[in-house]
């Protein structure tokens, strides 16, 4: 059995600047920018160690899938990454971004009336 790496005390700063963040959005289209800036920066930092090369955005939020989130292909093709992946609880952390970031993502989208009014005045 192996062990099992934890990166959810590194976690912890991220989730919550990614919800401050997420308050702070207006509009659907900045959620996901925002769930893509967070998660990015957590997988650098997570990373860094392990000599993995991140492309510029490496996740993307995937709202109405099945899958809340993409890895982008680069990423997943390099196999430093992938032993990480696998023998980490990240999926599990950016499962639980994606879900915070999905839920302003549609809060904002049944709401966008709203904001048009309040941006137009």
């Amino acid at each position: 059995m192996s062990r099992t790496l934890s990166f959810t005390s590194h976690a912890r700063v991220y989730f919550s600047e990614l919800r401050e963040r997420l308050n702070q959005t207006e509009r659907p289209q900045e959620a996901l920018k925002e769930f893509s800036v967070a998660a990015t920066s957590f997988l650098t930092k997570a990373c860094e160690e392990k000599g993995v090369a991140l492309p510029g955005e490496a996740v993307s939020l995937t709202p109405g899938e099945e899958r809340l989130f993409t890895v982008h292909g680069d990423l997943l093709r390099q196999e430093t990454f992938q032993k990480l992946w696998n023998d980490s609880d990240l999926p599990h952390i950016i499962s639980q971004m994606a879900e915070q970031a999905t839920n302003r993502w549609i809060h904002l989208s049944k709401h966008q009336e709203k904001t048009n009014k309040k941006i137009r005045g």
